[in-house]
């Protein structure tokens, strides 16, 4: 009974402390549906020509020097997921841009779908007051064309779900 008293003092304490604050950051990621001009889902595999997800690469670029973001340790070891909504069938490429952490800001990747087919993102990332690992997506660039601004942004619905999902960007391959 000792211990179970300790351990419910133990959480309610940690529980005080916790910051709200947290609530107000969010994932920093990049998230795209990848489409043909058709409209279909490139990351589907039942799409012609659809991208495989064991052929994508992600590039950091670091004065001017690529160099292939591999983190065997990680969950997502190549810094991207691809998800698939059940609820509507499409699927998601979600891009981390947190993975090193002594890159300047904007961070550049190159993503890699294919041999052929590449696209460069630049991301400028807003930092809550100073603190390290606290940033979130202010602005995108893609093939240097603005694609997302946060102070645009009030979230997308992806599928039935009252979740709003932040910088979900279209992308048309041709």
């Amino acid at each position: 009974m000792k211990k179970l008293s300790f351990l419910i003092c133990l959480v309610a304490v940690g529980v005080m402390g916790c910051d709200d604050e947290s609530s107000d950051y969010l994932e920093v990621t990049v998230n795209f549906l990848v489409k043909n001009q058709a409209g279909q889902d490139l990351l589907n595999s039942t799409t012609s020509g659809f991208f495989r997800s064991e052929d994508i690469r992600v590039f950091s670029v670091r004065n001017g020097a690529r160099e292939e973001v591999y983190h065997p340790n990680l969950d997502a070891p190549r810094s991207f997921r691809i998800i698939r909504n059940d609820e509507n069938g499409e699927t998601m490429f979600s891009l981390d841009l947190l993975i090193e952490k002594q890159e300047e800001n904007p961070v550049t990747r190159v993503i890699q779908w294919n041999n052929a087919l590449e696209d460069t993102l630049v991301a400028e990332l807003k930092q809550f007051n100073g603190e390290e690992y606290l940033e979130t997506l202010n602005k995108a660039w893609l093939n240097g064309k603005l694609v997302y601004d946060i102070s645009l942004d009030s979230g997308v619905r992806w599928g039935n779900t009252n979740y709003l999902l932040p910088n979900l960007i279209t992308l048309v391959k041709e």
